[in-house]
């Protein structure tokens, strides 16, 4: 059994927007989409909407994201809106160096990287270094600040193998990064091999 965690976006775009996190057990990811979509939690979308995921979600398959390993997309549409779903397949063995792919959410945009390490901060360090230029300066030489205080512990643990960093830049511009523990080897959905 692997463990699959689904990071769901909805709605994908707007103030409202705000971030699901789901995780199952399946053997497959082909088997943990079939899972999710059986059990989606009205919770999270209204269940008038829930019956247009589901018919949305069979008539496609996730999109394996370029460069990046064991990590796929999709997007639903939910009524006048529509969702976006990152699925991770989570490593769940230990091994000296990992896989953490990172999935930075700023003024609605989402940006994906994978940085492999040792721990999770240790990575958030890498992805400030080489992200430094693509947000404001004054901002991101406060992060790099405070995660050089060992005193300070930047990372909220959301669920085993997911952490959550949040820094406001202004009072409208939030940099939300969550990092997932990756499966190294790469997982082929299953419509790929057809």
């Amino acid at each position: 059994m692997k463990k699959y965690i689904f990071l769901i976006q909805y709605p994908a775009i707007g103030p409202r927007m705000k971030f699901y996190i789901v995780d199952l057990k399946a053997e497959s990811i082909n088997e943990a989409l079939s899972s999710w979509l059986e059990n989606i939690s009205p919770s999270i979308f209204p269940l008038h909407l829930i019956g247009e995921i589901k018919e949305d979600a069979f008539s496609s398959s996730p999109t394996l994201k370029d460069k990046l390993v064991n990590v796929w997309a999709d997007c639903y549409l939910c009524g006048k809106n529509f969702t976006i779903t990152h699925i991770i397949a989570m490593n769940l063995q230990e091994q000296p160096i990992y896989k953490y792919t990172f999935i930075a959410s700023y003024k609605d945009w989402n940006f994906l990287s994978q940085i492999e390490g040792t721990d999770p901060l240790n990575c958030l360090h890498t992805w400030v270094k080489n992200n430094t230029k693509y947000y404001p300066k004054h901002g991101m030489e406060k992060i790099q600040s405070l995660l050089n205080n060992s005193s300070f512990l930047p990372l909220q643990k959301i669920s085993e193998g997911i952490w959550l960093f949040r820094y406001r830049f202004y009072k409208d511009y939030v940099l939300e990064i969550h990092i997932a523990d990756t499966v190294v080897d790469q997982e082929e959905y299953p419509s790929e091999w057809d």
